[in-house]
């Protein structure tokens, strides 16, 4: 490169050794193709399983087994969650179920043909709760209203 002179300095080419060429090339780095570049906060490679398919794949008798060590597994304690929980489907449940019985007439209109309440068993209810509207507040309880809704 005879005659090319660096736009910093007056010097040509030629003169301009090879160690200067070489750092200036190490300095100057090359980039690859946008597209084949990582994407920030991304991970650089994908590792593959070396494991075939096969392997990979658990057989039923291996299923088998699994299921059968978690059925042997001791019974979990009985948390509050869980008494809440059972409360719920033995005395709640039929509550809910034995109200909407009784008022399937409110409720068949807006519903599908095939719905929760259709499929409910007349014959499994227990008795509706009957409640009672009260005109006056019980003797018993005294309650204070808030300031905004006090009457001024």
């Amino acid at each position: 490169m005879k005659g090319v002179l660096y736009a910093d300095s007056a010097i040509e080419a030629s003169e301009v050794s090879v160690e200067e060429t070489e750092l200036e090339q190490s300095l100057t780095r090359s980039l690859p193709p946008r597209a084949s570049r990582p994407q920030p906060g991304s991970f650089a490679t994908v590792r593959r399983s070396t494991r075939t398919r096969t392997q990979r794949v658990a057989t039923p008798v291996q299923a088998r087994s699994t299921t059968a060590s978690q059925q042997k597994a001791a019974p979990k304690a009985e948390t509050a969650r869980q008494r809440v929980r059972s409360e719920i489907a033995t005395k709640t449940k039929p509550k809910i179920d034995a109200f909407l019985y009784h008022h399937r007439a409110l409720f068949q209109p807006l519903l599908p043909e095939s719905n929760y309440i259709t499929k409910l068993d007349p014959n499994h209810m227990q008795p509706l709760q009957t409640h009672v509207e009260i005109e006056h507040q019980p003797a018993k309880y005294v309650v204070a209203q808030a300031h905004y809704m006090a009457q001024h």
